[in-house]
């Protein structure tokens, strides 16, 4: 009874740190944001040039390789960054947007997804990439969460219709799912892919299960569902085929099966280690596999170093450059190692509920699938919900599988304890960043008084060239007050101003 007691009492410890954790993410990424290069070269300008924050129209104007991809990037997240700097007068509230969006995933998933709190959060945390990106302005994480949503949503809706014979799961599970979609299709281009595919594997599971198959209500407006949740995740797509004739502009694309040639002014971007080109498109997962376990860094032979989008390693021993790694190969390893030891427990094949538990396996699997496929799969920044929905896997089993309160506090207490070292001993950028408190001023890095701004004053404009690059934006009127223009490097209508 004692140590029952004891179980109880660590189980509550470990679920108020949990929720401490989350809450210091929040309070950091606003006070000690991480603002990268992206941010500053195309993300803030994108946000103001939305909702023309600052009178951006009159004060700034974008480099034309930049102002195409507004053109045709997806842009909601740029739209909520520049909703939240609005509403706050912040530009460090920008950050707010992953921090926020985890703790919601976190929340739903442990409250609707019954997915164990502790190791979902010390897991997701855990990461290190993750762990940067929760305290940054880029929007990697925020698209890896809004995968993570849906996948979720599609869970749930499977589990629901399941069980009961009634849509009305559907009336509230369904809105969220199509929401969820549109969001994450329009967050970057390759949402769509993931969006579909999520979207497919519920259709497919739903028509293959006998007892749902039989309710033809049920189904009817599944599908219904799943068609407007395809169509909407698509609208950037079908905005840019009916605007430019690409459904991916301003990026060039040729489309292997079909020798069909999509035109752009921006070349499509290929970075790869190179040790794998022999195999072809069998080269991606390949990629993939030794990226997540990081066994690529000894193939090529890189310094072990985590930071935002992990470009350090621009000069490997072996073969070429390439941003992979950075979910710390070892942590990637053992939750793998975990989940498996899970699924072949006895109690995970022998009860009732063994087709709703691992519905979230196997749609997890069928994402890895896709996942490992797509274009620089290596360059793991853009694909941080597969580690998210690794965690929630891992959390998720352990509260289905009704595992004894001892057993949940050890693998509770693992997850901590890997979170703890990755912070202390695994060298990332974010230390510094969380360390030192700057003021928004001091995030700029630019005030009034710099030459350029006054000599900008005085003759109404000046162009900023790439030597300024990404910081011509820190200059403008939209960040220092006043009325004159910033021409971002293409120097068309204002004179050059030279150092």
């Amino acid at each position: 009874m004692h140590r029952f007691i004891n179980s109880i009492q660590i189980h509550r410890i470990f679920l108020s740190l949990a929720c401490l954790l989350l809450l210091g993410v929040v309070v950091l990424s606003f006070t000690r944001p991480l603002i990268p290069w992206d941010s500053w070269a195309y993300h803030f300008p994108f946000s103001a040039q939305l909702l023309n924050i600052n009178q951006y129209g009159q004060s700034f104007g974008l480099d034309k390789s930049l102002q195409v991809r507004y053109e045709g990037f997806p842009l909601i997240a740029e739209f909520l960054q520049g909703a939240l700097w609005k509403l706050t007068g912040s530009l460090s509230s920008a950050a707010l947007l992953n921090s926020i969006s985890l703790c919601l995933f976190v929340w739903c998933s442990h409250r609707f997804g019954k997915a164990n709190l502790t190791i979902l959060v010390f897991g997701i945390l855990s990461i290190p990439m993750i762990a940067i990106h929760a305290t940054s302005t880029y929007i990697d994480l925020f698209f890896g969460i809004g995968v993570a949503f849906q996948y979720l949503f599609a869970i749930i809706i499977y589990k629901e219709i399941e069980r009961i014979d009634s849509v009305a799961p559907l009336k509230i599970w369904g809105w969220c799912y199509v929401i969820s979609a549109f969001v994450l299709g329009n967050t970057k281009m390759w949402g769509p892919i993931l969006s579909l595919a999520i979207s497919a594997f519920l259709f497919i599971a739903i028509v293959f299960n006998q007892k749902i198959r039989v309710n033809k209500n049920i189904l009817r407006n599944t599908i219904f569902v799943l068609a407007i949740a395809c169509v909407l995740s698509c609208s950037t797509l079908i905005k840019n085929s009916l605007v430019h004739s690409n459904p991916i502009y301003p990026i060039a694309f040729k489309v292997p099966i079909l020798n069909l040639q999509l035109n752009g002014p921006e070349i499509e971007y290929k970075n790869t280690p190179g040790y794998a080109e022999q195999y072809g498109v069998l080269s991606r997962p390949i990629y993939f596999l030794t990226s997540i376990t990081e066994y690529d860094w000894a193939i090529r032979g890189v310094t072990p170093y985590y930071n935002v989008d992990m470009g350090s390693f621009e000069k490997p021993k072996n073969y070429s450059a390439a941003r992979t790694g950075g979910w710390w190969g070892l942590n990637i390893v053992i939750s793998i190692s975990l989940l498996a030891a899970l699924c072949l427990l006895p109690k995970a094949s022998k009860s009732n509920g063994h087709r709703i538990r691992f519905f979230p396996l196997t749609l997890f699997i069928f994402i890895t699938c896709v996942t490992s496929f797509m274009p620089q799969s290596h360059e793991l920044r853009y694909f941080l919900y597969w580690p998210i929905v690794l965690m929630f896997n891992l959390a998720y089993l352990v509260t289905n599988l009704s595992l004894s309160i001892r057993y949940t506090n050890v693998i509770g207490a693992l997850y901590i304890g890997l979170f703890i070292f990755s912070l202390i001993f695994l060298q990332n950028e974010s230390i510094g960043s969380l360390l030192t408190y700057k003021s928004e001023r001091e995030l700029i890095g630019i005030d009034a008084t710099a030459i350029e701004v006054l000599t900008a004053k005085q003759l109404g404009g000046i162009c900023l060239g790439p030597s300024y690059s990404p910081y011509q934006f820190n200059y403008s009127a939209v960040l220092q007050g006043g009325n004159y223009f910033i021409e971002q490097s293409n120097c068309l209508n204002y004179p050059e101003f030279k150092k």
